[in-house]
C-alpha cells in the first residue's frame, strides 16, 4: 500500500503528541482472573473477557486457534516469494535477506507467543547460523544492547539487513509503509524503533519553525 507524503505529514505531526498516550496504552495489562484453561483478553469494545488459552495466550478478536497457533482461519494465499507462517504471509528466504524474513514474521505476531515459536521454527539454516554468529559476538565481547546497540552491529547486520539502523532503508519507511495516516500506529512503530526516531527529529524542528519540511521527511521515510 502506498501513502502519500501529505497523509504521513499528518501522521507524524500528531506523532509526538500520541507517544506518551500510546505508551501507556501499551502497558496497559488484562487483570481479570480466568478458569483453568482460559486466559485473559481484551474485547472488540475494549473490555477484558476470559479467552480460551491457544499456545498460552488469548487470540485476538477474529482469530480462531489452530494447532496451538492464533491465525485468522482459513486458508492464507500467499504471493510469489511468500510464504505462509501461522496463518501470515510472510517473505522466502534468500540469500540477500538472510533473517530478514523472521523480523517480519515477528513483528506480524503481535503478542502471540505460539505465532513467534512458528516464526522461530520458520527459519532458514542460514538465517540460524547467521544469529548464531552474532551470539558468538555478542558473547566475546560482552555486549549488553538487545536487538542492537553499540557492539557487533556489523553482525547484526549482516543477518537483517533490511532494519531500519542498518542503514540500508529509510529509518521509517518501514512505519510509515505499516501505519499510513495512523498516528498511533506510528507513534508505537517508532518507540520500537530508536533509528526511526531519531531520524524524526529534523523533521519535528522543521515543522516546530513552520516549514514545510518534505525533504526532511522524504530523508525518513523515502519517497512512498
Amino acid at each position: 500500500m502506498r501513502f502519500s507524503h501529505a497523509s504521513v505529514a499528518l501522521a507524524l505531526t500528531a506523532f509526538a503528541a500520541a507517544a506518551f498516550v500510546a505508551s501507556c496504552a501499551d502497558d496497559e495489562e488484562c487483570t481479570l482472573s480466568c478458569p483453568s484453561g482460559f486466559v485473559c483478553g481484551f474485547q472488540a469494545d475494549g473490555s477484558e473477557g476470559c479467552f480460551e488459552s491457544c499456545g498460552g495466550v488469548a487470540c485476538e478478536v477474529g482469530e480462531s486457534c489452530q494447532d496451538g497457533v492464533c491465525t485468522g482461519g482459513g486458508t492464507v494465499t500467499c504471493g510469489s516469494g511468500e510464504h505462509a507462517v501461522a496463518g501470515q504471509c510472510v517473505p522466502n528466504y534468500t540469500a540477500s535477506n538472510v533473517c530478514d524474513p523472521l523480523r517480519s514474521c515477528r513483528r506480524s505476531c503481535g503478542t502471540s507467543v505460539s505465532c513467534q515459536d512458528a516464526c522461530e521454527a520458520d527459519q532458514s539454516d542460514a538465517c540460524s547460523t547467521c544469529l548464531d554468529d552474532r551470539i558468538a559476538c555478542e558473547t566475546a565481547n560482552d555486549c549488553s544492547a538487545d536487538g542492537y546497540g553499540d557492539c557487533c552491529v556489523d553482525e547484526f547486520c549482516d543477518c537483517f539487513p533490511s532494519h531500519p539502523a542498518c542503514g540500508n532503508v529509510p529509518p521509517c519507511e518501514e512505519c510509515a509503509t505499516e501505519c499510513g495516516d495512523d498516528a498511533g500506529c506510528f507513534s508505537g512503530c517508532a518507540e520500537d524503533e530508536p533509528a526511526c526516531a531519531e531520524c524524526l527529529q529534523p523533521f519535528f524542528e522543521c515543522r516546530e519553525g513552520g516549514g514545510t519540511c518534505e525533504q526532511e521527511l522524504i530523508n525518513c521515510t523515502g519517497d512512498l
